[in-house]
């Protein structure tokens, strides 16, 4: 097992199984989860307007949970700056969930090119497939990586010393410095102004803080469950053993258990054997030996939880 690997799993098996912790929300600057539309849920109303883009289903398998970029001309544009064209060594934080199908394209940016001002132009990107912090013409790579079309958390940190940490999927996987400030224009998704370097797939859950967040907080944006497990038992579903080293049981109304599904924690929907699950009024029964440990999420027809899969010892 690789080292990024079993770190993965030692962050996941060190969350409370019974309550699960709360993504960060002190010094949110935007929030766009793309539940229907481009709003910011952060309460400070940094709405986007949609130039193309449509809305897509989300790392749940959730229709219209997400936004689809053509990676031709489709963008968001916010209307605001919202990352400061005046601070050289603010902290902020940029994360984001994205699902490729192509090689390069921008995430979030504000870049409008100038001949006088081209050191303030700043993209989060994937270029040729690795995560790219750029910002007046410097490029910050990552290590590994994204252009696999699977679901990938990416985030960037910065912090008033200038200290930029590139994170994929909850793991620092990239350090470098960025001492200069932003370019004043409008914060864009899936492109930037004049860039030429539109996003080809699928985008979802894009925060800005003005704060630089820890390790731990970073992983927490990773492992999101917010709401999910709220909705679950509102719709009067349950699993139990959670967790488990075998079997599990989904109990509830049997024409929400008819469309179950078992996705991984980056959104890679699990093919189980029929003769693995068996559905018997208003509880089925899945075997989940043949998986490896881990955090999996269980879908039904409306709602979504998290099972935990232990090895046995």
């Amino acid at each position: 097992m690789s080292n990024r690997v079993l770190y993965i799993l030692c962050l996941i098996f060190a969350l409370p199984y019974g309550s699960y912790a709360q993504v960060p929300t002190d010094s949110i600057v935007a929030y766009w989860p793309f539940n229907g539309n481009a709003l910011d849920e952060s309460g400070n109303n940094h709405n986007g307007a949609v130039y193309g883009p449509v809305l897509d289903k989300d790392r749940f398998s959730n229709d219209s949970s997400a936004f689809s970029f053509d990676g031709i001309d489709d963008y968001i544009e916010i209307g605001d700056t919202l990352l400061s064209a005046d601070d050289s060594l603010q902290e902020y934080t940029l994360s984001a969930w994205i699902k490729t199908t192509g090689n390069s394209g921008v995430i979030l940016s504000q870049y409008s090119y100038s001949s006088t001002l081209p050191s303030n132009r700043f993209l989060f990107m994937v270029r040729n497939g690795y995560i790219d912090y750029f910002k007046g013409g410097n490029s910050l790579f990552s290590q590994n990586t994204v252009n696999d079309g699977n679901w990938h958390h990416v985030a960037a940190v910065k912090s008033n010393t200038g200290l930029v940490t590139v994170y994929i999927d909850g793991v620092s996987d990239a350090t470098g410095t960025d001492t200069i400030s932003f370019w004043g224009t409008n914060t864009v998704i899936g492109s930037g102004i004049n860039s030429g370097s539109p996003f080809s797939g699928v985008i979802d859950d894009i925060r800005i803080y003005k704060r630089a967040l820890s390790m731990s907080e970073v992983n927490l944006l990773f492992n999101e469950v917010v709401g999910i497990e709220k909705s679950f038992v509102a719709s009067g579903l349950r699993i139990y053993p959670n967790p488990t080293t075998n079997k599990i049981i989904v109990k509830g109304i049997p024409s929400e258990l008819q469309q179950l599904k078992i996705y991984t924690i980056t959104g890679q929907e699990v093919t189980l054997l029929s003769s693995q699950s068996s559905l018997q009024n208003d509880k089925i029964e899945i075997d989940l030996s043949g998986l490896s440990s881990g955090v999996y999420f269980i879908k039904t027809k409306s709602a979504t939880s998290r099972v935990v899969k232990q090895d046995s010892f």
